[in-house]
C-alpha cells in the first residue's frame, strides 16, 4: 500500500477511542511508508520532482495529527514541519537545492547519495510532530533531540530494496500519467483547441520530463 492510501485509510478511521498502542503502531506505519516514498523520489533520475518531498512530509503530518486528534490543515502541517526544521537547525530548501544538483552533476548516482538522508530526515520529522502533538508545544530541546534519535535511527536501518520497489512503482505511475497527459492534448489538437505548434512544444515538454 502506497503512501497516498496509507494516509486516506488513516484519515477516515475514527481514533477517539484507540488506545496508546494503537495510535502507536499507526503512526510508526504511516512515518515508514512515508519515509519510503520521499526516499524514493530521490532516486527518480527527473530533477525537481524531489520538490513533492514536502506535500508527502505535510501528509504524513496531517495523517499524525488525526491520530492523536488533532485536525489541521496541510498548511499548518508545513508550518509544523518548518518549525521542527528550525529547532533542528536544518534548512530545507538548501537541502532539496543539494539534491537537485546532485542529480544534475551525478546522474544515477546522486539520488542514492542523498536518499538514506531524506529517509531519516522524514523519520525524524514525524517522530517530532508526535511529540509535538502530544504536548501541544514546541520544546526545542526536546524537538531537537527527538528528531536526531529518529534520524539516525532511520538512516543506519535504511533498507534500500524496500525504496527501489517504492521508485519503480512511483516510475510507472509517472509513465502512465504521461500517457494520459498525452492523450489529453492529442484530443486537444483533434478538436481544434491548441495549433500544431503548441502541441509540439508541450508533447516534447511532456516526454522531456521522463
Amino acid at each position: 500500500m502506497g503512501y497516498k492510501d496509507s494516509l486516506q485509510e488513516i484519515l477516515t478511521k475514527d481514533f477517539s477511542e484507540a488506545d496508546e498502542e494503537t495510535r502507536q503502531k499507526t503512526a510508526e506505519d504511516l512515518i515508514d511508508v512515508c519515509s519510503i516514498a520521499c526516499a524514493a523520489l530521490a532516486l527518480q533520475p527527473i530533477p525537481l520532482l524531489e520538490l513533492a518531498i514536502m506535500p508527502i512530509q505535510a501528509g504524513m503530518v496531517v495523517g499524525l495529527g488525526h491520530i492523536y486528534g488533532h485536525s489541521i490543515t496541510r498548511k499548518r502541517a508545513t508550518e509544523i514541519i518548518t518549525e521542527i526544521a528550525g529547532a533542528v537547525g536544518l534548512t530545507i530548501v538548501a537541502r532539496q537545492t543539494m539534491l537537485i544538483l546532485s542529480k544534475l552533476i551525478l546522474p544515477g548516482l546522486g539520488g542514492f547519495v542523498e536518499a538514506p538522508y531524506i529517509f531519516g530526515v522524514t523519520r525524524g520529522m514525524g517522530k517530532a510532530a508526535i511529540h509535538f502533538f502530544q504536548h501541544a508545544d514546541l520544546d526545542l530541546a526536546q524537538i531537537s533531540n527527538i528528531f536526531k534519535r529518529a534520524q539516525k535511527e532511520g538512516e543506519t536501518s535504511f533498507d534500500a530494496s524496500r525504496v527501489e520497489a517504492e521508485a519503480e512503482q512511483q516510475k510507472q505511475e509517472l509513465e502512465k500519467d504521461t500517457v494520459s497527459r498525452l492523450q489529453q492534448l492529442k484530443d486537444l489538437r483533434e478538436k481544434g483547441l491548441i495549433r500544431e505548434e503548441e502541441y509540439a512544444t508541450k508533447r516534447a515538454e511532456i516526454l522531456a520530463a521522463i
